[in-house]
């Protein structure tokens, strides 16, 4: 992923927080990411039409309840980890959305795979880290990681 795409993927998630899920979030360097005793939750969506590529999310499942408890309007010890999922996987879609519109604009148009979710631990996210462009963000205090693009 190069740097403008970078930029706009992170324009992208950044105003998604704040506007789908009422979340505050800022860049964060990779230095500051720290194990999660809990393990990470990696949400990918692929996506086909004038590029093809994948996204992918990379946050703690706490993160990912909280996301739900303000979707839902309810706390966070209400969530179950099924709504938890589905609140990742649906903000991963609307960053993915926004992503593609600021790339390529309103006209075009793009196959979007349902979202997947996966636990990995972290030195897999490490490992992972090592391979591709990211963008570091920290939500509410928790971390964040996307990466992706075409």
């Amino acid at each position: 992923m190069n740097v403008e795409n970078t930029d706009i993927l992170q324009s992208a998630a950044i105003e998604a927080l704040e506007r789908f899920a009422f979340l505050l979030a800022d860049p964060m360097e990779q230095s500051a990411l720290t194990a999660s005793a809990d393990g990470f939750w990696q949400a990918q969506v692929a996506f086909r039409g004038p590029r093809q590529g994948a996204l992918v999310l990379i946050a703690t499942p706490l993160l990912a309840r909280q996301l739900a408890a303000n979707l839902y309007g309810t706390e966070g010890s209400a969530i179950t980890p099924e709504q938890a999922e589905d609140a990742l996987k649906e903000l991963l879609n609307v960053i993915c959305g926004d992503y593609l519109h600021r790339m390529d604009g309103s006209a075009s148009i793009y196959d979007l795979s349902a979202p997947a979710l996966t636990t990995v631990s972290g030195e897999k996210v490490q490992a992972w880290l090592a391979r591709h462009g990211h963008v570091f963000l920290a939500v509410e205090g928790h971390p964040m990681i996307l990466s992706g693009g075409d």
